[in-house]
C-alpha cells in the first residue's frame, strides 16, 4: 500500500492562505505607538497644568496687579493707607520688600521702611519652618502720637466693627442657665523660628501737653538659632527730649523662655542688663501712667540694673540709678484769693536723687507660674539693707524677708500662715517740700510752712499661727 503524503498540521498558518484571493486576506493589526504617544502627551500636559502655576506662583505674587489687589484688601480695613513700592518672593530665594509706608487717616506719614529683606523662602514658610536667616530693616522711621485715653495713632489704624446699623432684636432671648466652666484652652505651640535680625530706626513720640521724645537713633539686634534655643538680644537707643542733650539707654542679654515650642516660665533662664547714661528722666513719661505729679518729671540720670533668672526657680534683681537734679511736679488747682480768681498753677520740686536696689532674691520653689509659693528677700534680710530712695529732704527704706502668700494675707488683714518680716522706714521734711509745691498740699494762700518732719517706722513680724 502506497504511503500518503503528510498532511499540514496547521491549516491556519500563513502558508495555508497563500492561495486565497487578495481581498479575502485578514487586515494587519493597527499600530500601538500613536496611542501611547497620546497618553504620554496627556500626562505631560496635566503635569504642566498642575506644576506650572505652582512654580510660577512667586512670580505671579510679585507682579504689580497682585500687589495692588492685596494692598486694596488691607487698606479696606485701615483708617489710613499702607503703601508698598515693590516686593519679591521665591520658592528657593529670600523675600524683599521695598518702599513700605503707612499713613494715617489724614494722610500723614507715620511709618516708613525703605527696605526690609529676609532669607525666608516660600518653601520653608509652607513647611512651617521659619528660617529667617539674615533679616534686615534699614533706616526705619516712625511718628507716634499718644492720646489722653492712653491709645496711640498706630492702635487707631485698624477699623472697628460698625454696629450702628444693627437693628435691635424685638424678641430678645431669655437669660440662659449659668454656663459651665470653660475648659482650659490648648497649650499654644510656637513654630520653629531662627534668625539673625538687625534693624535701625529713628522717630519721635508726641503727647499732648508734654515734651516730644525724639529717638535720634535705635539699633536692634536679635540672634536666635531656633525656637527652643536662647535668644540673644541687644537694643541701643539714643534719646533726646525736645532740644535737650542726647541720652543713652542700652538693654542686652539672653532670654531662654521656650521649651518644646511652648512658653515655659517654670524653666526660665535669663540675664538682662539695663544701662542708662545721661538719660533725661522725661524720656520715661510716654511709658508712665498720666499722674499729675509726673508732668514735670525731668533730670539727667545714670544707672544700671541687672536681672537674672535661673531654671525658673529664682530671680535676682540688683542695681540703682542716680540723678544730680531730679524734678517732679505738675499743674495743680489754685483756690480763689482776694487778688485773683480760682485757676491752676504749675509747681515743681527739684532735688538730688539716689535709688538703690540691693541684691533682691525671689525664690520660686514651684516655678514662676505659682506666685503664692514665692519668697522675697531684700539684701541680707536685715532692716538696714533694703530698697532705698534718698533725696535732699528725706529718705525711704523697704526691706522684706517673707513669702508672697504671707504678704498677701497680711494685706487682707488675715492670718499670714507663714513666718516672715517686713520693715518700712521713712523720714521726710514736709515743710521744705511744701514750700516748693504748696498747691500740691492744697495749702491756703496765707499759710507758709515753717517746719515739719515726718518720721515713720513700721516693723511687721509674721508667724505661721498668728
Amino acid at each position: 500500500m502506497a504511503e500518503q503524503p503528510p498532511q499540514d498540521s496547521n491549516p491556519a498558518s500563513p502558508d495555508s492562505n497563500a492561495d486565497l484571493p487578495a481581498d479575502s486576506k485578514p487586515a494587519p493589526a493597527p499600530p500601538k505607538r500613536r496611542k501611547r504617544r497620546w497618553i504620554l502627551k496627556s500626562v505631560i500636559a496635566l503635569l504642566l497644568l498642575v506644576i506650572l502655576p505652582v512654580a510660577l506662583a512667586p512670580t505671579i505674587a510679585s507682579t504689580s496687579p497682585v500687589r495692588h489687589y492685596v494692598l486694596d484688601q488691607v487698606n479696606a480695613r485701615l483708617n489710613g493707607t499702607l503703601e508698598v513700592d515693590d516686593w519679591s518672593v521665591g520658592w528657593f530665594g529670600g523675600m524683599k520688600i521695598e518702599g513700605v509706608r503707612i499713613k494715617d487717616d489724614k494722610q500723614r506719614l507715620i511709618f516708613e521702611a525703605p527696605l526690609i529683606k529676609t532669607d525666608l523662602t516660600l518653601l520653608n514658610a509652607a513647611r512651617q519652618n521659619f528660617k529667617l536667616g539674615e533679616t534686615r530693616a534699614q533706616n526705619v522711621s516712625f511718628w507716634m502720637i499718644k492720646y489722653a485715653d492712653g491709645t496711640n495713632n498706630f492702635q487707631r489704624l485698624a477699623k472697628r466693627p460698625d454696629h450702628s446699623s444693627a437693628q435691635p432684636n424685638p424678641n430678645p432671648a431669655k437669660p440662659s442657665a449659668p454656663a459651665r466652666p470653660a475648659t482650659p484652652s490648648k497649650t499654644v505651640k510656637f513654630p520653629n523660628v531662627s534668625m539673625n535680625l538687625l534693624a535701625d530706626a529713628h522717630g519721635s513720640i508726641e503727647q499732648e501737653g508734654q515734651a516730644t521724645l525724639h529717638v535720634v537713633g535705635a539699633k536692634l539686634s536679635m540672634n536666635l538659632a531656633g525656637t527652643n534655643e536662647p535668644l540673644e538680644n541687644s537694643a541701643e537707643l539714643d534719646l533726646r527730649v525736645n532740644d535737650g542733650a542726647v541720652g543713652h539707654l542700652k538693654v542686652s542679654g539672653t532670654l531662654d523662655a521656650i521649651d518644646d515650642y511652648q512658653l515655659a516660665l517654670n524653666t526660665l533662664n535669663a540675664r538682662e542688663v539695663f544701662e542708662l547714661n545721661g538719660l533725661d528722666a522725661a524720656s520715661l513719661k510716654p511709658f508712665l501712667p498720666p499722674l499729675t505729679v509726673l508732668e514735670g518729671l525731668a533730670g539727667t540720670t545714670d544707672g544700671k540694673f541687672t536681672l537674672v533668672a535661673t531654671d525658673g526657680r529664682q530671680m535676682v534683681l540688683e542695681g540703682g540709678v542716680k540723678s544730680p537734679q531730679m524734678t517732679i511736679g505738675g499743674t495743680f488747682p489754685r483756690p480763689a484769693s482776694a487778688t485773683q480768681p480760682a485757676g491752676t498753677i504749675h509747681e515743681t520740686y527739684a532735688c538730688a536723687l539716689d535709688f538703690s536696689v540691693p541684691r533682691t532674691v525671689i525664690d520660686a520653689p514651684d516655678g514662676f507660674s505659682t506666685p503664692a509659693t514665692m519668697h522675697i528677700r531684700t539684701g541680707d534680710g536685715t532692716p538696714a539693707n533694703g530698697i532705698s530712695l534718698s533725696f535732699d529732704h528725706g529718705h525711704f527704706n523697704l526691706s522684706a524677708d517673707s513669702s508672697i502668700a504671707a504678704l498677701m494675707e497680711a494685706a487682707q488683714r488675715r492670718r499670714p500662715g507663714a513666718t516672715g518680716r517686713v520693715d518700712v522706714e521713712a523720714k521726710v521734711d514736709l515743710a521744705a517740700i511744701a514750700s516748693s509745691v504748696p498747691h500740691a498740699f492744697a495749702l491756703r494762700e496765707d499759710l507758709t510752712p515753717q517746719s515739719g518732719v515726718l518720721r515713720s517706722e513700721t516693723h511687721l513680724a509674721f508667724a505661721s499661727d498668728r
